[in-house]
């Protein structure tokens, strides 16, 4: 019987793949995951792991987002709600802010 592979969940690719390697897994397919209607770029990293009958099956996902732009910046309702939060809690008041637009 073959001894299980190293667990590499959390691994960037290539490593993940170096380590299986090492430990005697060369048969290791990937699948790509990402949210709907939005890629991901590269750094791949290791989101899900099976091992099945001498191959291993890796779950990958980008760690950059094609629409985050320079700075990783987030922008939509919910990154507005927590720049707010942020701001109100050092003080800023920008909530009252927000409300004055409106």
């Amino acid at each position: 019987m073959r001894a299980a592979p190293p667990n590499v969940v959390g691994y960037l690719l290539d490593e993940a793949r170096a380590v299986l390697a090492e430990a005697g897994w060369s048969d290791v397919e990937t699948t790509e995951t990402h949210p709907p209607r939005r890629g991901l770029l590269p750094p791949f990293r290791v989101l899900r792991q099976r091992a099945a009958g001498g191959r291993i099956a890796l779950v990958i996902a980008g760690e950059r987002s094609e629409t985050s732009g320079t700075g990783g910046t987030a922008s939509g309702p919910a990154a507005r709600a927590k720049a707010r939060r942020l701001t109100s809690d050092q003080g800023g008041g920008g909530v009252a802010n927000e409300d004055a637009r409106t």
